[in-house]
């Protein structure tokens, strides 16, 4: 009887000693959910913050557009009214394709000089989201990029961008990347335009 009590006891200490282990292993981050990978922001899966990226390109480029966004929404609003005074509306301004600067760069002269900088950005363009639109679930296949996000003129209200099925907020001032393998969606429903920075850049 004796013999079978320190047993079970034995038993209790083994569980609550692993127990300890894994949760001490859980705050120094070394175990993760199988749902989780390394490179996690808000639980979505290859998204997160630009100024938490790893690759300096980003860094550096996302450092420059920020101290300079005043300058660059200055210059991409005369464009953008200039074609909302006419019938015609355009949903993007191509800066920079296969690596190589057009020369519709030339009119939004703060950007193109900081994407000059960077030869591993191989595209770069400014999106124009409108009032009532919406993008329904897609995916892309990328294999060789990733996407960064600036926001240079985001509405309030209802407006949105879906990751995997997570809700992702455009900040003014702020960038993220993110994999466009993954499944997204997007909407306007505000009664203004949303104003974003688009680039993709190379990754191993």
């Amino acid at each position: 009887m004796i013999t079978f009590i320190v047993l079970i006891l034995l038993i209790i200490l083994m569980i609550i000693f692993r127990l300890t282990i894994c949760n001490h292993m859980v705050s120094l981050n070394i175990m993760k959910s199988p749902i989780e990978e390394s490179d996690t922001f808000n639980g979505i899966p290859s998204y997160y913050n630009a100024w938490d990226s790893n690759n300096k390109t980003i860094i550096n480029l996302n450092r420059l557009i920020t101290l300079n966004h005043n300058l660059i929404l200055e210059e991409v609003l005369n464009i953008y009214k200039s074609y909302d005074t006419s019938d015609e509306k355009i949903d993007h301004i191509l800066l920079k394709y296969m690596g190589k600067l057009l020369n519709t760069s030339e009119k939004i002269p703060t950007l193109r000089n900081i994407i000059s900088l960077f030869p591993d950005i191989t595209l770069v363009k400014i999106s124009f989201f409108y009032p009532g639109s919406i993008l329904p679930e897609f995916s892309a296949d990328n294999k060789n990029t990733k996407k960064y996000h600036y926001g240079l003129l985001i509405p309030n209200n209802d407006i949105g961008f879906k990751i995997k099925g997570y809700n992702v907020n455009w900040i003014e001032r702020e960038g993220f990347i993110w994999d466009d393998k993954l499944v997204h969606s997007t909407w306007n429903n505000t009664l203004k335009p949303r104003i974003v920075i688009f680039a993709d850049y190379l990754h191993k």
